[in-house]
């Protein structure tokens, strides 16, 4: 290639590397972005932890979710929003897009380091930016954007020096013990195993194959490093004015409990690890579904590193060894989860990077076509739902130029192939950018509410459904000051039903129907995505009732009926 087109093509990159970064700070306050169930309760925890005016013990209105992470998690949000008393979603989930383009910019420097070429290290922030579960996980108020980037950085400093830090017999592993326990502080102490598994793979690649020489190097390092993190993580405990909680919550229940307790025995793990769900196929499967689109480059990737894994370099052998140790360690516990390997997704997006030259065309026309199939899919679904909800709902200009560039472009790479690996990338981006897009539409009228609702309801109490645990947390920042109850969505009640229990309450309506109640005055509404009501109904309902229910109106109801009565303690939805 012509050093003008290299340079064409590296500034097609940096401005999908400038989109990425935009698209993940942009509508970090919806309600409806892809996330996952935990968030609610992460976020009650924090509040209510914030609400206490202590940083330990961590609180809650529900005892059982008390210690379910360690606390770095809700530090970070009671400092982001200043002690709790800014409580905005923005503010809760900014740190986490940040810390995930802080990762991008890692990977960036340490592939310009590797090869000296800005093209190389553009297109890797850009790789890993466009990795789906980057984008979900990456920036809602969960663990794994923090411990993404902090298990990272032993993996970019040992790359960034080329193995030579592994030499190091104090200064390296205090390092890693450093970093290795702020993200255990996150997330678990369980993270030594697989980090012990990278470090000894390390000294593999690096001294050799006989165990009585990488051993002697990886056992002192890893001892040192274990201690280091220990120390951090037993900060929590010692802190803490009842280390027996997290003990019997976290260690016991959280860890031991839901990672090895599926009970059954040797032969009902042994089933479960070959076959199902959650098996290591499974695992395997998880792992290629956390590049979304790029799902095709990534086994392009694999089947090339197979093939040249005789002549691989040592970075890749380094990389490779991140990437296995994560799926080795991660494939012990009965529990198992593609979440669970994000941490090893950065080395994923470098090896690709380094490979990318060399890797078969085949994958990124794949990811192209699929990219195009997606465009065209979101275009009839947005066409299908603004049709159902009538002249209230209107997708943004925005959103369709979004999805033009992703056909026109896509096309394009059809038409000229040697496009298509550098629009490859830059296509899901878009896509990603387009979904939240769509979001905004489900933060403008009829909702999410307006003030006149907001002063009416304050310091009212107001029952709104509720299909996940906590998941009420996101109506507490959209009524700010009201007492938000929740009550099962599961039960399925009518808006008649709930007017004869709650004054206030909410609950959900098609998008084609008029909102009825008996003796209740309609207050506001807002539209909402019943993404978890989504999965129980796939494969059980035709594809218009899946979309019927799938995308309605939430309704806030005043009702004259209900008896008047002192609101019961808070209990929680389960």
């Amino acid at each position: 290639m012509s050093m003008a087109g290299l340079r064409r093509e590296t500034l097609f990159l940096a401005a999908a590397a400038l989109l990425a970064a935009f698209t993940y700070l942009y509508g970090l306050d919806d309600f409806g972005i892809p996330t996952n169930g935990d968030e609610g309760v992460y976020i009650h925890i924090a509040r209510i932890t914030a609400g206490s005016g202590h940083w330990l013990p961590l609180a809650s209105d529900v005892q059982r979710v008390r210690n379910t992470k360690p606390p770095l998690l809700f530090w970070q949000a009671i400092a982001s929003t200043a002690g709790g008393t800014e409580w905005t979603l923005w503010r809760v989930r900014l740190p986490n897009a940040l810390y995930t383009l802080a990762t991008a910019a890692l990977l960036l420097a340490l592939l310009r380091r590797l090869t000296g070429q800005w093209h190389s290290a553009v297109l890797g922030a850009v790789v890993y930016l466009a990795f789906y579960d980057t984008y979900r996980y990456g920036r809602p108020f969960l663990t794994d954007a923090p411990e993404t980037f902090w298990l990272a950085l032993p993996g970019v400093a040992v790359l960034w020096t080329r193995g030579a830090l592994l030499e190091s017999r104090l200064l390296a592993p205090l390092l890693f013990g450093l970093a290795l326990g702020v993200a255990c502080l996150y997330k678990s102490f369980a993270l030594i195993l697989p980090f012990g598994l990278m470090l000894a793979g390390w000294h593999w690649v690096r001294h050799g194959e006989r165990a009585r020489d990488w051993l002697g190097f990886a056992l002192p390092q890893l001892a040192v490093s274990a201690v280091v993190a220990l120390a951090i993580f037993t900060l929590w405990p010692l802190l803490d004015p009842d280390p027996g909680a997290v003990w019997r919550d976290f260690v016991v229940k959280e860890n031991v409990g839901n990672k090895f307790g599926s009970g059954g025995g040797v032969l009902s793990y042994m089933q479960a690890f070959f076959l199902g769900g959650e098996s290591v196929p499974g695992l395997f499967g998880q792992f290629l579904a956390n590049a979304g689109l790029l799902a095709p480059i990534l086994i392009a990737l694999l089947i090339h590193a197979w093939r040249a894994r005789r002549s691989l370099s040592q970075e890749e052998r380094l990389l490779w060894v991140w990437v296995l140790a994560y799926f080795v360690a991660f494939s012990i516990p009965s529990q198992r989860s593609g979440r669970y390997l994000l941490p090893a997704m950065p080395a994923v997006a470098v090896l690709a990077t380094l490979a990318w030259p060399r890797l078969h065309r085949a994958g990124f026309l794949v990811t192209v076509v699929l990219a195009i199939t997606v465009a065209l899919v979101f275009a009839v679904l947005a066409f299908l739902i603004v049709q159902q909800a009538g002249p209230d709902l209107a997708m943004p200009l925005a959103y369709w130029l979004a999805l033009a560039g992703v056909v026109a472009l896509g096309l394009a790479s059809l038409v000229r192939p040697r496009l298509a690996a550098t629009t490859a990338p830059a296509l899901p981006v878009a896509l990603l950018l387009a979904m939240g897009l769509s979001l905004t539409v489900y933060a403008s009228p009829p909702g999410p509410y307006s003030a006149a609702t907001r002063a009416l309801l304050k310091g009212q109490p107001v029952f709104v459904p509720c299909d996940y645990l906590a998941n009420e947390e996101s109506d507490r920042f959209m009524l700010p000051g009201a007492d938000v109850r929740s009550y099962s969505a599961r039960d399925a009640l009518t808006p008649d039903e709930l007017a004869g229990r709650y004054r206030f309450f909410a609950a959900y309506v098609p998008l084609d129907e008029t909102p009825r109640c008996e003796g209740c005055r309609v207050l506001d509404a807002r539209y909402v995505i019943r993404s978890r009501h989504t999965t129980e109904l796939a494969g059980k309902t035709s594809a218009a009732t899946l979309l019927r229910e799938s995308f309605q109106r939430e309704v806030l109801f005043e009702s004259q009926r209900a008896p008047q009565q002192t609101p019961a303690p808070f209990e929680a939805c389960e």
